[in-house]
């Protein structure tokens, strides 16, 4: 069990990757998949955030925004006020559903949903 936040070190050292936030699970998978095609905005956020993404000297990209209060967490998504792609149905907290059953990929994000959860 490795909890970080450096993507480079979990793409060297994992097999599997759990990605959280606000203490809940937004996307799983295997590392290769996870790293090569994020389902979830936080996870995109992350990966954004690696120096390689960026040209040297230039500064690193950061998600805008502040995690909300762990305390008093809003309802729905808890990433939809940081979310470049938040729509009205993330008022709804989504489910982490299966995107890919037979490699075990899920994310918590309507985006990623299939078309009949949507």
């Amino acid at each position: 069990l490795l909890i970080t936040h450096d993507m480079a070190v979990v793409s060297q050292f994992c097999d599997r990757v759990y990605v959280m936030y606000t203490g809940a699970v937004v996307e799983q998978g295997s590392t290769a998949q996870v790293m090569l095609d994020p389902q979830h905005p936080y996870t995109r956020g992350l990966l954004s955030g690696l120096p390689e993404q960026v040209a040297p000297g230039a500064p690193l990209l950061t998600i805008p925004g502040q995690v909300p209060n762990l305390a008093h967490l809003p309802g729905g998504c808890t990433f939809r006020e940081r979310c470049p792609q938040a729509m009205a149905m993330c008022a709804q907290r989504p489910p982490l559903h299966s995107i890919n059953a037979g490699e075990q990929r899920k994310s918590a994000c309507w985006l990623a949903a299939p078309e009949s959860a949507q």
